[in-house]
């Protein structure tokens, strides 16, 4: 039976449309760059990173974030009995194993899941929209509000 290990949540902002997953090994010049990755599907992949799309819409200012669980499991877990809008799952390496949330200027969540070891992962990624802002909407928010646009459930398991 499918174990959770550890679990951790955080609130990130995306930025020009995408999360990433970046490596503690970061990422070595000889391999994809996170903005070489088409973009075409929920999430992608190369060695030591995950780009994640974000399905928000209308956030010409950049006020949306999104929620995130990290999981860590034994094995593959079981489904979510939750309702997802989108669920995609993929195979990737790190290096290092401890996994932050990013973006493509560098910028780093405090929170990190340690998958234990470096290696092949699996990765499901689980995603769904809040009800999205008419432009009317965004355009009120205060400066310094944030709009929760999104949330994800992330989950890796040894490959």
């Amino acid at each position: 039976m499918p174990r959770l290990i550890t679990r951790s949540t955080d609130r990130f902002r995306p930025l020009y449309g995408r999360f990433l997953l970046v490596d503690a090994g970061d990422i070595p010049g000889d391999v994809t760059r996170p903005w070489d990755l088409p973009g075409q599907s929920l999430i992608e992949a190369a060695t030591n990173v995950a780009v994640i799309t974000t399905t928000a819409k209308n956030d010409p200012l950049g006020q949306n974030v999104a929620d995130f669980v990290l999981e860590l499991w034994d094995e593959e877990p079981p489904p979510s009995d939750e309702v997802w809008d989108a669920v995609e799952a993929l195979r990737h390496h790190n290096t290092v194993g401890r996994i932050s949330l990013g973006n493509i200027e560098g910028t780093k969540s405090a929170v990190e899941i340690d998958l234990g070891t470096g290696g092949d992962w699996y990765l499901r990624c689980h995603v769904r929209a809040t009800r999205a802002l008419t432009i009317e909407e965004y355009f009120d928010l205060d400066d310094d509000e944030d709009y929760m646009a999104e949330q994800f459930l992330l989950q890796w398991w040894p490959a």
